[in-house]
């Protein structure tokens, strides 16, 4: 994922929609790989990027951090269900839908 957070860094502006629909598009484009760690009971690794690019900072005000940290975790948890339910929607709808569920 070092490709994708580098098209993501913080100089750069996106739309939060279009960061979303990214990080879906991406776990589909490599969804054979994603499934091997999820097979390997590996899966949790992917929470550990998904913190590092948009959870809490150690600089961050509290209550920054903890919407951060919850925001991280949710997106971990739509992930792995998305993954675990057969990846059904496409990146745009899951977008849509977490948009929904927000």
């Amino acid at each position: 994922m070092a490709d994708w957070t580098a098209k993501h860094n913080p100089d750069n502006m996106h739309p939060e929609q279009d960061i979303l629909a990214d990080i879906f598009t991406y776990l589909i484009d490599y969804k054979d790989f994603f499934l091997l760690l999820r097979k390997r009971n590996l899966f949790y690794l992917l929470k550990d990027i998904i913190m590092e690019i948009c959870g809490p900072k150690p600089d961050s005000p509290n209550f920054s951090a903890y919407t951060s940290a919850f925001i991280a975790y949710g997106l971990y948890g739509w992930i792995e269900e998305w993954f675990t339910r057969g990846m059904q929607e496409s990146p745009w709808e899951m977008t849509e839908l977490l948009k929904i569920g927000i």
